[in-house]
């Protein structure tokens, strides 16, 4: 055993609490790459931007200025994102096309760390110490809590030390390339050196998303004001300066889906001086996708959430309806507003999908918050029904009163739904009857009047229940199936 520690020779420093700190003597010189080819530093950032889609997924086009020799070069582009699809990285010179020649591309994301370094040294010689001294053999094997050395390479003896009392460990130099931070690689053949040569490297990444969030004032009981801001979410460890964004509306088919991740808690307005304009210019149609072009540069820091006014103050006439589902036992009454997208309001792009808050005016004129749903993305033309609360005056009972076989190949089912209106006006509730297969209806009767049924989609009826103020009315409902 030796307590001397090689002048020539990588270590890590353990902490008590297991981070690692990595640390290099001052007469080390060495190179993260094995390859004879010549890499230069990483090139200068000229230009990003930002194709921003609303399912955790960005485009990224980031132009660089190289330097190249004659033959075989390489570059190591530093300051991209851990989130890239490998497969989707492309780099193409802007300039000096055909003679510059692609040999190969790469993205390096298996970053260095403990468990890594000590998975390359396997079978090779390294040494530690603890408090009292330094011990050095070649590492046989390794788990969470032990290291497994050889002393000697003549010795069959085998040393069982714990990781806990490890304080430094002493590598002597590198095998392989070791990366820092996510590196993309790219190996080209030139046929002359060349200085400054602009190219433009692009890539899909996750980590990156916007949600459209909605603001709805109710007026009245037939009117929404209705307002909307983009919310750009970066939950990457890179930051974005001076980029030109992009929010893309639509959904691009993808043959995997990472998961979503939320967004940071810091929200702030971009760039400098407040807000943008109140409305963004109309978008770009780009086949099934539309395409919004942010006023200005933004400023998107690591971990950042910011937001970005998509529109203000549309005025849109809505209906209001108390709607009682098909479930039974829960006597809850939802209320829902509904409203069309039309071409006079919000053009030809489609409405994008987002949560909305809907709210309402006191006497006093304090603004108070009565719910949220979700809007999906909506094309011109379309309706969007939210459902917004619970008419807390309003109650619905529903019960099986009878069901039968009037004959071989038939059953039959009633129902009586009963709404209670506490209210000093008359409501209508809209109640929901779920059938199937071959089915007809034998009775609906609302205190003794015929009523017919709205169809919302297949195996769904939707009856009205007029219910006078202070008051209560039955609907009574008989259907018919056949086998």
């Amino acid at each position: 055993m030796s307590s001397r520690i090689p002048q020539d020779r990588w270590f890590l420093t353990w902490h008590n609490h297991g981070a690692l700190l990595f640390m290099l003597l001052p007469a080390i010189v060495f190179s993260l790459t094995t390859s004879l080819t010549t890499f230069f530093p990483t090139p200068e950032r000229t230009a990003i931007s930002l194709d921003i889609y609303n399912r955790d997924l960005a485009m990224v086009r980031d132009t660089r200025v190289v330097s190249l020799s004659e033959n075989t070069s390489g570059v190591e582009f530093t300051d991209v994102t851990k989130g890239i699809f490998g497969h989707t990285a492309n780099i193409r010179p802007l300039k000096e096309v055909g003679k510059i020649k692609q040999l190969g591309l790469s993205f390096n994301y298996d970053l260095v760390s403990q468990e890594k370094l000590l998975q390359r040294y396997l079978m090779n010689w390294l040494s530690f110490s603890d408090d009292d001294a330094t011990y050095q053999g070649r590492l046989l094997a390794f788990d969470e809590k032990h290291l497994f050395l050889q002393p000697d390479t003549l010795d069959n003896q085998i040393h069982v030390v714990e990781r806990s009392k490890m304080t430094e460990m002493f590598y002597p130099g590198f095998l392989g390339d070791l990366y820092f931070r996510p590196t993309l690689r790219w190996e080209v053949e030139a046929t002359k050196d060349f200085e400054k040569i602009p190219v433009e490297i692009t890539y899909l990444t996750s980590g990156i998303t916007w949600v459209c969030d909605y603001h709805g004032e109710m007026i009245g009981d037939d009117s929404l004001v209705l307002s909307a801001n983009f919310t750009i979410s970066n939950d990457l460890e890179t930051t974005f300066s001076r980029a030109q964004v992009t929010l893309v509306v639509g959904k691009p088919h993808r043959s995997s889906d990472p998961e979503g991740t939320s967004g940071g808690d810091e929200i702030s307005l971009p760039g400098k001086g407040g807000a943008a304009s109140t409305s963004l210019a109309a978008p770009e149609r780009l086949g099934e996708l539309y395409r919004y072009y942010l006023p200005k540069p933004v400023d998107l820091a690591e971990f950042q959430t910011i937001q970005v006014p998509f529109f203000a103050d549309k005025r849109i006439k809505i209906e209001r309806r108390y709607f009682f589902p098909h479930l039974l036992g829960d006597q809850t009454v939802a209320t829902q507003l509904k409203f069309d997208v039309g071409q006079a309001r919000f053009g030809e792009t489609p409405l994008p999908e987002g949560d909305i808050g809907i709210y309402r005016r006191s006497k006093a004129g304090d603004l108070l918050f009565t719910g949220q749903d979700f809007i999906p993305i909506t094309p011109v033309g379309g309706s969007v029904d939210l459902t917004i609360g619970q008419a807390s005056d309003i109650s619905a009972r529903r019960t099986r009163m009878a069901q039968n076989r009037p004959t071989r190949d038939t059953s039959e089912e009633t129902w009586q739904i009963e709404v209670v209106n506490g209210r000093k006006e008359a409501v209508t509730v809209w109640a929901e009857q779920r059938v199937f297969g071959f089915y007809k209806i034998v009775k609906a009767e609302v205190e003794g009047k015929s009523v017919e049924p709205k169809t919302e989609e297949s195996g769904i009826l939707i009856f009205p229940i007029s219910a006078p103020a202070s008051s209560k009315s039955t609907l009574i409902l008989t259907i018919s199936y056949g086998f």
